[in-house]
């Protein structure tokens, strides 16, 4: 019996080590829906430098998990941040996750939409007095999302975290350089025929995920971003 105090003791000293944070559940209205996100908010801080996480491409969601696996990837990284006083900002993507109302049809989707929903959400940063400095942290596509973002309105500091240094077309067109000439003159053929801002009318099954109608609209809107062209950005 007179180790239970010790055990009790032990379980708060390493609940106190572990609860560095406290995650906050935010909402923000748009026209087609709800955004939902979370604010990582670093312990017993009245103010903090807040990094906004911009999600990858795909169905991730704002903890960094997808189809392909749960790995928490952005949620790890936001606890981490916090155990340096630094908060952050994470959410769902229109159509996912908790943001799943926003989208109803992929082929109404724009690259600038989601540009426009991270100006929301930087400016609901803004409004938050805790927040002192803002931090926009885009992953892959959300590289580019950010850094389009960022020359729209100011923040602090911008970081990419394994952005693309080109256009989509030319990135994939790179991931195809080991597939067969068939399959990467019809992929060539699809991306020239779109950056004419024209719709592919005959997809071949070998890459209909790829430019499957639905998508197409979105892959255009995407294209006419060259990472190495975006104007620069409106730091303070």
């Amino acid at each position: 019996m007179r180790k239970f105090p010790s055990i009790i003791l032990l379980l708060l000293l390493v609940y106190k080590l572990d609860a560095q944070y406290k995650e906050e559940q935010l909402e923000m209205a748009v026209q087609n829906g709800v955004l939902k996100g979370s604010l990582f908010v670093p312990d017993s801080s009245k103010q903090f430098p807040l990094v906004i996480i911009v999600a990858g491409s795909g169905p991730t969601d704002r903890y960094g998990n997808n189809m392909i696996g749960k790995s928490n990837s952005y949620r790890l990284l936001a606890i981490e941040l916090s155990k340096q006083k630094i908060g952050s900002l994470l959410f769902d993507k229109r159509g996912i996750g908790g943001s799943a109302s926003s989208m109803t049809k992929e082929a109404d989707l724009r690259f600038d939409d989601y540009v426009n929903d991270l100006l929301l959400w930087i400016q609901k940063a803004k409004d938050d007095k805790r927040c002192n400095r803002i931090i926009i942290a885009g992953h892959s596509e959300g590289s580019l999302i950010g850094m389009i973002a960022v020359t729209k309105t100011k923040v602090d500091a911008y970081v990419s975290l394994a952005g693309a240094s080109k256009p989509i077309d030319e990135v994939v067109m790179d991931q195809l350089a080991a597939q067969p000439d068939m399959i990467k003159n019809k992929a060539d053929s699809c991306f020239k025929i779109l950056k004419k801002g024209q719709l592919v009318d005959s997809v071949p099954p070998y890459l209909m995920q790829l430019f499957r109608p639905s998508v197409q609209p979105y892959m255009i809107s995407w294209m006419k971003y060259n990472p190495c062209t975006v104007p620069p950005m409106g730091l303070y």
